[in-house]
């Protein structure tokens, strides 16, 4: 009796085992992939993926002298090129933005070109010096 006991006690977990993926024989060590059999060509009901808008506007766009800047500026696309705001914290709470070192401007304000680097043009000073850079 106890010989039977064990018997099926040491049995029962490789009859468990071998219970254990039936249906489909796989292992680690069969190379050759599993393909689908459908003889019915399926549809897909998607549709083309569409571009996403660029999330920032073109450089070109938001810098055109005399144009009101935007209020919200986080910088712009130079083709597909991503460039950063650059600008200076004014002490009366604004910033002054600048570009391509010929642009500058403050939030829903015009933008300014100059003729010559920002470093060299008079109007884009007294924009700094007010600023209190």
């Amino acid at each position: 009796m106890r010989l039977r006991r064990s018997a099926a006690f040491l049995l029962l977990p490789l009859v468990l085992l071998a219970g254990c993926g039936e249906g489909e024989a796989t292992s680690a060590d069969d190379p050759t992939p599993t393909q689908s059999t459908s003889s019915a060509p399926t549809e897909s009901t998607s549709t083309a993926p569409t571009e996403a808008p660029p999330t920032k506007p073109q450089c070109s766009e938001v810098w055109v002298d005399g144009q009101t800047f935007p209020e919200r500026y986080k910088g712009c696309l130079d083709g597909e090129r991503l460039v950063q705001a650059e600008s200076t914290y004014c002490e009366f709470g604004t910033r002054l933005f600048y570009y391509a070192n010929s642009f500058y401007a403050v939030p829903n304000g015009p933008v300014n070109e100059t003729e010559g680097a920002l470093a060299k043009d008079p109007a884009f000073q007294t924009a700094l010096n007010k600023c209190g850079g």
